[in-house]
This record gives structure tokens, C-alpha cells and sequence, in this order.
């Protein structure tokens, strides 16, 4: 067999974008190219240092069968990225039967992947709401009077970002921890190719920068296939909604439930509710400014442009934490608050109604 390819995400790194296109495009390729989704049951099942013999069996039967009658083999899971050992354990088994194994994983700027990550996860996660509440709490800061996206920043800026660990464990957001402690699990053997995820003004795209990793030579007809991108993106105003709704009790969706329906209610909401877009961008400025040194190591390690991760200014802890004391006494001084949340109920009654009005008069 030649070439065993194991992508890992991590989540909000494209991962969606390259299982759809794979999926979407059977024959995309010169190559003869079999894409497997694994299941998360069975990532977090292999995640383990010494495996059951019948596990093994599994893993390599899995390898072997799927491996047949085609150049390349991949294999895709995002939440891999979170398990180092099943990540071992498939290539232990793979460089007993292919000529070639290659990691394929990404990053991204750890403000971009905070952002997204609390608009898809950490919203209306039960255990973030009291995590964020309980760290703001301990600082004397009064959390009703941020809005979601800045107090759960505030929290985790706070705790040097050792919060969410029941989403991602350790290294949330360290790429240069996470991916040290996946490569000291591999034999030598094993090709690491890890990249950032491209941006709007790169000359390859992500499906084109995921292939060129993999040494796939897309067909021409599929290279005006590989620009489209797909990912659950809930409208702001919406997600804030959802937050406090969660977080005052009422019943509301957890992360991975109903994205379908959140989705298509998102689509009927036209307006975003402007936001304190100076004071969250500093803590955006501050977040990047915190990695700067692991994104060197990153970057060095895995040959890297560093001006990817590039933070504009420094920010002193003591400044930052400084600046949520600041906002907070302007803001009980003032009606910023109530105006943002006026604004934001007089958006979900007009969705509402517009909802209602279509399942009236269908």
C-alpha cells in the first residue's frame, strides 16, 4: 500500500470543509483517494497508551481493508488533534502496512479560534457559563454587566487561559504544546505537516493547501470546487440570545445539538446589534500578545511564518485586568448595557414574529 494520510483538526481549523469536500467529490483527484470520517466514539475509544489486542485488530483490520485498491488512504476526526494516543496507535499499526505516513494538522491565530470556538461551543456549555462566572467572581468583577463573548474572554484571559479543558484538555489554544506532545508519541518515520489555516488573501485555498500537504494534484475540474467552505456560523446577536438564555436557566440547546435549526434561525436574523468593538479587540490584541512566545517555538518547529500570529502591540497583565475594573464601573454609570440589551430583545421579537408568521401561513 503507499501513502496513509491521518488529518486531526484541530476543531475550528477547517476540518468541515475538507470532510465535505472529500465527500461531496468522490474522484477529485489523478490519485485514487479514499476519505474516511472517523466517528468521535472511536477516537475517544483508541485514546489510550497500551490497547486491548482486539482493539488493535480493529484498528489494523480498518487500516487494511479501506487501505486496499487505492493510492492514499485518509482518515479525518477533529477532536484527533485531542487525543495523542489514538493518533499513536493508528500510525503504529499504518507503518506496518503503508510506504508512506503523513500528520496533517492545522492552527490559526488563537484570537480567530477563541472567537469561534465560543460562537459555536462554549455559548451554551452549562460548565463554561459557570466556569466563566465563577473566575470573574473570585476578581470581584460582576459578569452582568459584559456581554457572553467578553466575559468568557475576560475569564480566560484571567486564568491564563486554562479554561474549557473539558473541550480541548491542556493546551487550549498552545499549538506549539499540543503538537510537541502528539510528535513525541510518533517513530520517526512518521511526516508531520502542520500548517495555518490560509487566509482570505492566500494563493491556495484550504482545500488546495490540504491537498498540496497530502500529494494530491487535484483534477481541473474540481479545483473550482475547492473554494467553497462549510461552516456553522450562528448570527452574534443570536448567540447572545442563547447565552444569557442558558445562562439565567431556561431550557437551550448544549454544543453539537440543533445546529440545524440555530443555523436556519440565524439566516432569518438580518440585523447584528453593535457591539464595544474597541474594548473586545484589545482583549483579541492581548490574547495574541500571550502566545507570542509559543508561536515562536511553533513556528520554528515547524518551519512557519511567524508574521501569521503576528500581535500588534504588548499588553501587561496587570494593564489588561486593569481595563475590565475600568469598563465595568463606566458601564454601571451608564446605559450602554441597557441599550445593547434593548436592542437585542426588539431583534429576537422581530425574528420571532417572523417566524411565526411563516408557520401561520404555510
Amino acid at each position: 500500500m503507499k501513502k496513509f494520510i491521518l488529518h486531526i483538526g484541530p476543531g475550528k481549523c477547517g476540518s468541515s470543509s475538507i470532510q465535505n469536500f472529500f465527500k461531496v467529490n468522490k474522484n477529485p483527484s489523478s490519485e485514487r483517494v479514499r476519505f474516511i470520517l472517523l466517528k468521535p466514539k472511536d477516537v475517544l475509544r483508541f485514546n489510550k497508551s497500551e490497547l486491548e489486542k482486539s482493539s488493535i485488530l480493529e484498528i489494523n483490520d480498518l487500516l487494511k481493508i479501506n487501505g486496499r485498491n487505492c493510492d492514499i488512504l485518509i482518515l479525518s476526526r477533529e477532536n484527533l488533534y485531542q487525543c495523542p494516543y489514538t493518533i499513536s496507535n493508528f500510525f503504529k499499526e499504518a507503518l506496518k502496512l503503508f510506504n508512506k505516513n503523513v500528520l496533517i494538522g492545522y492552527s490559526r491565530r488563537q484570537s480567530d479560534f477563541y472567537v469561534s470556538a465560543y460562537s459555536q461551543w462554549f455559548f451554551r456549555s452549562d460548565k463554561s457559563i459557570f466556569e466563566t462566572n465563577t473566575i470573574l467572581a473570585k476578581l470581584g468583577l460582576n459578569g452582568a454587566y459584559f456581554t457572553g463573548i467578553e466575559k468568557h474572554t475576560m475569564s480566560a484571559i484571567i486564568a491564563d487561559f486554562k479554561v474549557e479543558q473539558h473541550f480541548f484538555g491542556d493546551n487550549l489554544m498552545n499549538w506549539y504544546e499540543g503538537y510537541r506532545s502528539i510528535e513525541e508519541l510518533l517513530d520517526e518515520k512518521v511526516e508531520l505537516k502542520i500548517g495555518t489555516l490560509p487566509k482570505k488573501e492566500s494563493k491556495l485555498n484550504l482545500i488546495q493547501d490540504f491537498c498540496l500537504k497530502a500529494g494530491i494534484q487535484l483534477k481541473s475540474s474540481s479545483l473550482s470546487k475547492s473554494n467553497i467552505k462549510i461552516n456553522t456560523k450562528f448570527n452574534p446577536s443570536f448567540v447572545e440570545a442563547l447565552n444569557v438564555s442558558k445562562e439565567v436557566g431556561h431550557s437551550v440547546f448544549n454544543p453539537h445539538e440543533e445546529n440545524n435549526m440555530l443555523t436556519i434561525i440565524s439566516e432569518k436574523l438580518k440585523t447584528e446589534i453593535e457591539t464595544d468593538t474597541s474594548y473586545f479587540e484589545r482583549m483579541m490584541i492581548y490574547t495574541d500578545f500571550y502566545f507570542r512566545r509559543s508561536n515562536q517555538e511553533f513556528c520554528k518547529r515547524y518551519h512557519l511564518d511567524f508574521s501569521y500570529f503576528h500581535a500588534p502591540s504588548d499588553f501587561k497583565k496587570c494593564e489588561i485586568i486593569e481595563l475590565f475594573k475600568y469598563k465595568e464601573a463606566k458601564r454601571k454609570s451608564g446605559t450602554w448595557l441597557i441599550d445593547y440589551y434593548k436592542n437585542l430583545s426588539a431583534v429576537m421579537t422581530e425574528v420571532s414574529l417572523s417566524l411565526a408568521k411563516n408557520c401561520i401561513y404555510e
